[in-house]
């Protein structure tokens, strides 16, 4: 008995002596950057998906969220799901992509370099990766543990990209908590507008979601505000997009779901947004399933067993005309991650 406290002490101690914060305010390298400039009065498409570290194929469930599964079932799955991601946005053929959880070198995605494989993919756009998840090896659950995790953030580009800065969001301190989760972060690219001297400031963000009470949650807006509130002054073109882990449309997902709504959900406060932004209400499919169960491929509509909302699109200025009639859930029915991705046209103003 002794032995195992000894080494369930000193693992304790380990995984705490290794953790740490990336620092704030750091600049980011931009791969393959365009030289060309985006224009006023152009339309343009952005795509936002989070590709769930290339795990969440039917049958899989997160024990996360009361599941069964740690890693995914094996490294082909990770390959189908990550290549099927980047089928589903080539059909699109957007200017700009926003991609969450895509994993560099990670155990739970036997160590698939995501990030290559859509740089690859997307080989003409600028491309910029930021880290928001580096964690040693986790023992948990015991019998297939989560491992070792390096993942993040990546951003590609059709266009010139002057800067990319990655700005650290407030995080759970709270032990264990803060191990499993992620050390958030923005990316903020500002891209420069031919003939104007204001710029589009791209944000792309993934908030927190295991956030009991929400005060971490309340904080990581604190701080988006301010950025928004700075980028109005300045008189710039602001579109922020991602997995807000929030529901975006007010309406905790009853047009798609009979379920219960979980814990986890909250509605995104769109009334304490800066003056002169708002959440552009793209609500035509859900963009999450739950992960407590795998997906009901058998249920019909509202009666399957997964719980479905909207958490992933965007956030835009009151100088960004969007087109609602072209921007759209991509109904793929979760075939490659938990989420769906989210399309959205606009013209700069």
């Amino acid at each position: 008995m002794f032995v195992i406290i000894l080494i369930v002490a000193g693992y304790a101690s380990y995984i705490t002596l290794q953790y740490y914060r990336i620092e704030d305010q750091q600049i980011q390298t931009i791969h393959h950057n365009s030289q060309t400039q985006v224009q006023l009065n152009q339309e343009y498409k952005i795509m936002t998906y989070n590709v769930g570290f290339g795990a969440y194929s039917h049958d899989f469930s997160f024990f996360m969220d009361g599941g069964k599964d740690s890693v995914a079932k094996n490294k082909a799955e990770v390959l189908k799901n990550t290549n099927g991601a980047i089928a589903t946005l080539q059909t699109q053929n957007p200017d700009f992509i926003f991609l969450q959880e895509v994993d560099t070198n990670s155990t739970r995605s036997y160590h698939v370099n995501q990030d290559a494989l859509f740089a690859q993919a997307f080989a003409d756009y600028g491309h910029i990766h930021s880290i928001n998840f580096h964690s040693r090896f986790l023992f948990y659950p015991l019998l297939n543990p989560h491992g070792s995790v390096l993942s993040g953030l990546t951003t590609l580009s059709k266009y010139a990209i002057s800067t990319s800065i990655r700005r650290s969001l407030p995080v759970s301190n709270a032990w264990p908590t803060k191990f499993f989760d992620l050390d958030r972060a923005l990316q903020i690219h500002r891209l420069p507008i031919m003939n104007s001297t204001q710029e589009l400031v791209l944000i792309h963000a993934h908030l927190s979601a295991y956030d009991k009470g929400g005060l971490i949650r309340k904080q990581q807006l604190v701080l988006l505000n301010a950025i928004l509130e700075q980028e109005k002054q300045l008189g710039n073109y602001v579109i922020v997009g991602g997995d807000y882990n929030h529901d975006l449309i007010g309406d905790l997902g009853e047009p798609f779901t009979n379920q219960p709504v979980p814990s986890w959900v909250q509605i995104f406060p769109e009334e304490s947004l800066v003056e002169g932004f708002q959440v552009v209400k793209i609500q035509n499919a859900p963009s999450i399933r739950s992960t407590d169960v795998p997906y009901d491929e058998k249920g019909i509509g509202k009666d399957k067993k997964n719980y479905f909302c909207i958490v992933d699109g965007f956030i835009v200025s009151d100088n960004i005309e969007v087109n609602l009639e072209a921007s759209f859930v991509v109904e793929n029915e979760f075939l490659y991650s938990d989420h769906q991705p989210v399309c959205m046209s606009f013209t700069i103003k």
